[in-house]
């Protein structure tokens, strides 16, 4: 017979449930922003990728070009680094930002390129 954990709190014992999924959620989240870090550094020299530098804003985060929850792909040739301003969900809905989905790609591609970094680098690999 399987045991479970009980815990004991005001009202009496409970059960303590351990969830799996907020692990596992935390690890993704923790190699997404490895990552970030490292394309802000070695790949968008920290500017914003999609404005360039005629963007003024310096609070740069990264972005999925097509979203994690469609595509779940966090490699280098999905992320784009950009700041707030930038990251608009109301012009491009798939992407949430003020260009195509196509033109994030290119500008992602021709810099993973340019610096050569592997379009396929996660952050579990850094």
């Amino acid at each position: 017979m399987k045991q479970t954990p009980l815990k004991r709190g005001t009202k009496g014992l409970k059960k303590t449930v351990i969830n799996y999924q907020s692990v596992k959620q935390r690890a993704l989240q923790h190699n997404f922003k490895k990552l970030c870090y490292y394309l802000m550094q070695n790949r968008a020299n920290e500017q914003c990728e999609i404005r360039g530098e005629n963007c003024t804003n310096q609070n740069l985060w990264g972005h999925h070009i097509i979203k994690r929850s469609k595509l779940r792909d966090d490699s280098a040739r999905n992320i784009i680094i950009g700041c707030n301003r930038c990251h608009d969900h109301t012009m491009y809905p798939d992407c949430g930002m003020p260009i195509t989905p196509d033109n994030a790609q290119q500008i992602v591609d021709k810099a993973n390129k340019k610096y050569n970094i592997s379009p396929f680098l996660a952050g579990e690999e850094l």
